[in-house]
């Protein structure tokens, strides 16, 4: 069996602990969609997590510095914060089937994607110090992460940065827009 077919049969196994535990059409959700061209680069290339930017080696002997989505990178990011945070997964999951039902999901149209929910999620759980809480459920973190962001969080004031396991920070002046830093970019 060489490494591609023991990559498909723990892919397919992944998939069915999935949607064993996971009922119906929500075992979809957990798919977002980004693009991995990592076949068509040569092995020279390499990706500098710091500056965003992909150092490209040519056959004439110069380089060039070509910018490049943060897709792959944030799959990673995102499955680091699901394997640390307790309920982070399943909750996730909950808030992105309500904005799907609610028409909230597209940020193109002033709704939430689902990087930013997590963000989210992940800003709330540090706030508080629930990480790896003994007694949390994801009824409880559902529950307190809609309370705080219905009753207590002033979006005016106060903007969300997870970098480095922070949560919020103030603004310096009051502003109409959601402001959430990607930790991809610090």
């Amino acid at each position: 069996m060489g490494p591609d077919d023991q990559r498909k049969n723990s892919d397919q196994h992944e998939e069915d602990l999935i949607r064993s535990k996971i009922p119906g059409a929500l075992a979809q959700l957990k798919i977002d969609i980004t693009f991995d061209d990592s076949a068509n680069q040569e092995e020279e290339d390499q990706f500098d997590f710091a500056t965003g930017t992909l150092q490209r080696d040519n056959s004439y002997g110069f380089s060039f510095e070509q910018n490049t989505h943060k897709g792959l990178a944030s799959c990673r990011l995102i499955k680091n914060y699901v394997e640390h945070y307790k309920c982070l997964k399943e909750v996730s999951i909950i808030l992105k089937c309500f904005l799907v039902k609610m028409d909230l999901n597209s940020p193109y149209h002033g709704g939430l994607s689902s990087y930013s929910t997590v963000l989210l999620l992940v800003a709330y759980m540090n706030k508080w110090n629930l990480k790896m809480s003994a007694t949390l459920t994801p009824a409880r973190l559902l529950m307190g992460f809609l309370d705080y962001y219905s009753y207590y969080f002033n979006v005016s004031l106060f903007g969300i940065d997870v970098s480095h396991n922070g949560s919020f920070f103030e603004l310096g002046s009051p502003e109409s827009n959601f402001v959430i830093l990607d930790p991809l970019n610090d």
